[in-house]
C-alpha cells in the first residue's frame, strides 16, 4: 500500500516514471533559476507553470473529456505526462505507452537543462554569484522592495 492505495503496477516502472519526471523538474528549476535577476523573482515565474500544470494535468477532470486547446496544453507541461501514467500502474497495474512518456520527459528535462545551460552562459552566472558559499538568500537591495520600500 501507497497512502491507503494499493499498488499494483510494477515498483521500477513506477520509479522510471517518477525519476523521469523528477529529472524534467529539476532542469525546469535551473531552466528559471538561470534566467531570473532577483531570487523571489522565481516564485513568481514558476506560478505561470505550476497554475496551468494544475489545470491540465488530467489529475482534476480526465483528458478524454477536455476541449482540443486543453489537451494540447495538457501535453505541453510534463506532470500531465507523468500524473497519467502513474494513475494507471497504481491503480490498474499497468500503463500503456509509460517508456514512451518517460522519454518525452527526459526530452523536457534535456530542453530544460539547455535553457538552463544557455542562461548561465549568457549570464555569466551572475544570477549565482552573490550566493557562493554562503547559501542562498535576498542582498540588502532585495530586502528593501520586500519591505514595501521599493526604488523606481
Amino acid at each position: 500500500k501507497f497512502f491507503g492505495i494499493t499498488c499494483r503496477g510494477n515498483f521500477a516502472e513506477i520509479l522510471a516514471v517518477v525519476t523521469a519526471f523528477n529529472f524534467s523538474m529539476t532542469a525546469f528549476a535551473l531552466g528559471v533559476g538561470a534566467w531570473v535577476n532577483v531570487p523571489y523573482h522565481a516564485i513568481s515565474y514558476t506560478l505561470a507553470y505550476v497554475m496551468p500544470s494544475i489545470l491540465f494535468t488530467g489529475a482534476i477532470w480526465p483528458r478524454f473529456s477536455m476541449d482540443a486547446v486543453s489537451l494540447a496544453l495538457s501535453y505541453a507541461v510534463p506532470i500531465g505526462w507523468a500524473a497519467e501514467d502513474l494513475r494507471n500502474l497504481f491503480l490498474n497495474g499497468a500503463a500503456y505507452g509509460w517508456e514512451n512518456h518517460a522519454l518525452i520527459l527526459l526530452g523536457f528535462g534535456t530542453v530544460f537543462f539547455a535553457v538552463g545551460g544557455i542562461g548561465l552562459k549568457i549570464t555569466g552566472g551572475a544570477n549565482f554569484a552573490g550566493t557562493a558559499g554562503r547559501g542562498v538568500g535576498l542582498r540588502a537591495a532585495d530586502w528593501q522592495f520586500v519591505r514595501g520600500r521599493q526604488r523606481f
